[in-house]
């Protein structure tokens, strides 16, 4: 969870926003944005930012005239993005996500004049904030890489990581956030003091929690810090320990400078608070077993998911729709009366039935078409509809939810990223998910 306690005052995110939280909103946003990429074929690790303008139909061209990279749009075409190509690759990669990001934003082609220096706003930098948070989610819809322990996480490890995976520092910490199951608090700070004014004045911009780590929602600001205090150049870093007044814990701090907001002196921030004492663990959101998701565990309510096409309502003889079939044939008659309706079948809607007592199955219309295809069917932003749909009535019923590795057979779906969306949409609102190999898997 992201927490802050900025004002918001700049009229692109406000209108972007509306009654929404910034943070939040620009984190589904770009989610969403990386999720319709995926489904025209955009791939990775590591996930590209040039394949990524190109599968969205934006122009990128080059320009010694920008610092890292603007994006405008002429009437009647579609985004342009230049950059400027002396940049390292990795930040160029994360810059043209930083403008793909900004292109959410109603009024972004009116932007750039705050980004070239030519009218600065005060409050500038809180449309680059969220740029670069969108950026960062945008870049790492899906990954996998060996989780480092508590031990093992420090600023040089991220460093040679995000190198490695062609990303940015801020959004390898920010996906670490999200991933790890200890006590991990990941921060953006700008310096607010004059040179040589001590303390130094610090502005917590955002405050990234793992699950592990629970805090209040609001943030105090973070007025003093020396760890912090020290990263006075781009590339600086800077680590000590700490009492915290954001996490009410001693905590070991470790950051690194990163280029200023426009029109700001001193650079940026980013880094992580890792407590020094040890505190519990999260539960993993799934369980992975050895069964069948047509025999669910356990006992109470329970809810047993599958992926179906938007083509036909007859369920294929064949993977985990024929063995459910021929399991609880009621269940296909079912469906079969639901989509009577065509509108019923259209990408993102799911059926729901109750094939026993306090056992219910559904359906979720996340694949385009069946059979042979040379690009995948699944579509991510319908399977992310649909499961939104499943962990709501899950969580109202106060049941589990059963599936096998959904969308990862004929409809061609990427395991990892559908895992992500089972954890987003499922496992944050507290619902236990049990996902089941069959012993003659091979995984």
């Amino acid at each position: 969870m992201i927490s802050t306690e900025i004002a918001w005052t700049h009229p692109s995110v406000l209108a972007f926003a509306r009654d929404r939280d910034p943070l939040q909103a620009i984190e589904h946003a770009a989610r969403d944005l990386a999720l319709r990429a995926l489904d025209k074929g955009w791939a990775g690790p590591p996930f590209d930012s040039f394949a990524l303008a190109r599968v969205l139909g934006y122009e990128v061209s080059v320009s010694d005239e920008v610092r890292d990279a603007m994006v405008t749009q002429a009437e009647g075409h579609p985004p342009s993005i230049v950059f400027n190509p002396a940049q390292p690759r990795t930040r160029i990669n994360f810059s043209i996500a930083h403008e793909i990001v900004h292109t959410l934003f109603p009024d972004f082609n009116e932007a750039p004049r705050y980004r070239l220096g030519h009218e600065v706003r005060p409050d500038a930098w809180q449309l680059e904030l969220l740029c670069n948070l969108g950026a960062a989610e945008v870049l790492m819809p899906s990954e996998s890489f060996d989780m480092p322990s508590p031990d093992q996480l420090t600023i040089d490890w991220i460093r040679e990581r995000r190198r490695d995976l062609k990303v940015s520092t801020e959004a390898l910490l920010l996906r670490l956030a999200r991933l790890v199951d200890f006590a991990l608090a990941v921060f953006s700070a700008s310096r607010l003091s004059e040179a040589g004014e001590t303390p130094a004045k610090i502005r917590l911009d955002y405050l990234a929690t793992s699950r592990a780590l629970k805090i209040d929602r609001r943030v105090p600001k973070l007025h003093v810090s020396p760890t912090i205090e020290q990263c006075t150049a781009i590339a600086f870093t800077s680590k000590g320990e700490e009492n915290w007044p954001p996490l009410k814990e001693k905590v070991r701090v470790e950051c690194i400078g990163l280029p200023a907001y426009g029109g700001q002196a001193f650079p940026r921030v980013v880094g992580f608070a890792l407590p020094t004492r040890e505190l519990p663990r999260a539960a993993p959101f799934i369980e992975y077993v050895i069964g069948d998701a047509t025999a669910p565990s356990g006992s109470g309510a329970r809810v047993v998911a599958q992926i179906v096409n938007n083509r036909t309502p007859t369920w294929t003889p064949l993977g985990f729709p024929g063995a459910v079939k021929k399991k609880w044939p009621q269940a296909q008659a079912d469906f079969h009366a639901w989509a009577a309706n065509r509108e019923n079948l259209a990408l993102g809607r799911t059926h729901r039935t109750e094939v026993e007592p306090g056992l219910y199955l559904m359906s979720m219309v996340a694949q385009a078409g069946f059979g042979p295809s040379i690009v995948p069917r699944l579509r991510y932003e319908a399977l992310r509809e649909c499961l939104r749909e499943v962990g709501e009535f899950a969580k109202t019923k106060g049941a589990s939810v059963h599936l096998p590795r959904i969308g990862t057979g004929q409809a061609g779906g990427s395991w990892p990223v559908i895992r992500d969306l089972i954890e987003e949409e499922i496992g944050w609102k507290g619902v236990k998910v049990f996902v089941y190999d069959l012993s003659t898997s091979r995984r």
